[in-house]
């Protein structure tokens, strides 16, 4: 399981990168429940988590926070075909060496060898603001 979730993750990482946001919104599971912080929205489309990961990509890029790679770091052993899976965005700044993270929780379940995420918990935020938040604006103000 931990070979198929890394996998999953590091497609997801390329996806992203290249800037395929629909691709990568291919990977959830609708509507999907998304927590930063304090608050709880829901994503009820592939649509509307690709515009969510493309206003969120533009951000950490105006902020000078670009891509570099995905990290698992943990994942639950599955119970009932369901799992949790720990990641780390990594980020580089344009500025210098240290690196920026972005540490999600991500509720996923297995249907074979395909993975799906249900649910995302954002546990930290690399950019700095209310980056997430500001990404999701349209769709908070929709609902």
């Amino acid at each position: 399981m931990f070979d198929l979730a890394k996998a999953m993750v590091q497609t997801l990482c390329v996806q992203f990168n290249a800037g395929n946001f629909a691709r990568v919104a291919e990977s959830f599971v609708y509507p999907l429940p998304v927590q930063v912080e304090n608050d709880l929205i829901v994503l009820n489309s592939a649509g509307e988590m690709a515009a969510s990961l493309s206003a969120y990509h533009a951000q950490n890029v105006a902020q000078g926070l670009a891509p570099s790679h995905a990290q698992v770091l943990a994942i639950d052993l599955p119970r009932n075909g369901r799992f949790r899976l720990w990641v780390d965005w990594v980020y580089q700044p344009d500025a210098g060496p240290e690196h920026a993270r972005t540490k999600n929780l991500y509720y996923c379940s297995a249907i074979g060898n395909r993975l799906q995420i249900e649910m995302i918990q954002y546990l930290r935020v690399a950019a700095k603001g209310p980056v997430i938040q500001t990404a999701y604006a349209e769709r908070l103000l929709s609902a």
